[in-house]
């Protein structure tokens, strides 16, 4: 199922591709984030989140910058459903350490 309409759409590889380059820095920083612990100490999350986390949620940002750009629009679609659910997850893991509301709104 190739994509029809994604080439009509001018913003459409734009918006993927920065989507997909942070997703790539931020799987890096995910899967280094066990010896180099940048990532626990910025957040100050006193351990809110188990230590295998990181290097797992790095993996998947990383197949997912990938998975963006395939020609099915029902895998890219699922991905962008991914997406969602991630800033979700990160909107409500600032909430439980108590950080400022806005923190969730960073990604977009």
């Amino acid at each position: 199922m190739a994509s029809a309409t994604a080439n009509n759409n001018p913003l459409d590889y734009p918006l993927r591709l920065c989507e997909s380059v942070a997703f790539i820095l931020h799987g890096i920083l995910g899967l280094c984030e066990p010896f180099t612990g940048c990532l626990r100490s910025t957040f100050q999350d006193n351990g809110a989140m188990p230590t295998w986390f990181w290097p797992l949620a790095g993996s998947f940002l990383i197949c997912v910058a990938i998975i963006n750009f395939r020609g099915n629009d029902v895998a890219v679609l699922m991905n962008q459903a991914y997406i969602a659910e991630f800033h979700m997850g990160g909107v409500l893991y600032h909430n439980s350490l108590g950080h400022h509301p806005a923190s969730g709104v960073g990604p977009g």
